[in-house]
């Protein structure tokens, strides 16, 4: 979260206080370009609004071009599969984001598009964008806590997260979240790597399992999402 993009947000001249305080919240989840993803149902707990409620004031700031919704589909090597991952980007000025602070993520983040592209493919202008070679090996990693996870390839060493972490979803949640790909690597992290993990990420950090391997890691996020 960024000050200044909080501080943005609250100046924003939405017409409606609950469209105000849904705005200010996807600016407290969100990163230091503006690019947001909570869920629906955390953004109801945390608003206390009703979720019929949190889903018009999303559609109203949309309309008022304060923020820009869009889908990006992330394939998995292994299977082929996607994950659909439903985010915000606020429209932020330029001088919200500073030089300096662009400078301390990749550009548009890890396995986020560009502003306004979506899809799937290579070599055109809708391609997936570059993911860094050290975290290719997970199926998503959440840009808030893409530094984290190469702190745990640093701890670990790339081969052991290259084979243990394969199609693994890392999700910035309270606390981190990280969705192994199938009941062995559950088990085998929880019981050789959870010390290097608790270190990065924090003794409370949630290990759970794509429900059915990796081709299914679309509909666990949804279900993550709709569970929040």
């Amino acid at each position: 979260m960024s000050g200044k993009i909080v501080g943005w947000a609250f100046k924003q001249n939405t017409g409606s206080s609950t469209a105000k305080l849904v705005l200010v919240k996807l600016a407290e989840h969100s990163d230091m370009n503006g690019l947001t993803y909570p869920s629906i149902k955390l953004m109801v707990r945390e608003t206390e609004l009703a979720q019929s409620t949190v889903y018009n004031c999303l559609r109203k700031l949309e309309a008022l071009t304060l923020i820009e919704r869009f889908v990006y589909k992330k394939r998995i090597p292994e299977s082929g599969a996607c994950i659909e991952i439903i985010a915000y980007r606020m429209n932020l000025p330029a001088s919200i984001t500073t030089s300096a602070e662009r400078k301390q993520i990749p550009q548009n983040g890890i396995g986020i598009p560009p502003r306004g592209k979506i899809g799937l493919g290579s070599g055109n202008a809708n391609s997936e964008p570059p993911m860094k070679s050290s975290l290719e090996a997970a199926a998503f990693v959440a840009p808030a806590i893409a530094a984290r996870t190469e702190r745990l390839i640093s701890e670990i060493g790339q081969s052991k997260f290259d084979v243990w972490f394969a199609g693994a979803v890392f999700l910035d949640e309270t606390p981190p979240r990280i969705s192994l790909n199938g009941t062995f690597k559950l088990n085998w992290v929880r019981d050789k790597l959870r010390p290097a993990v608790e270190r990065v990420f924090g003794e409370d950090c949630v290990f759970d399992c794509l429900e059915d391997g990796v081709t299914d890691a679309n509909h666990h996020l949804r279900k993550i999402s709709s569970e929040r």
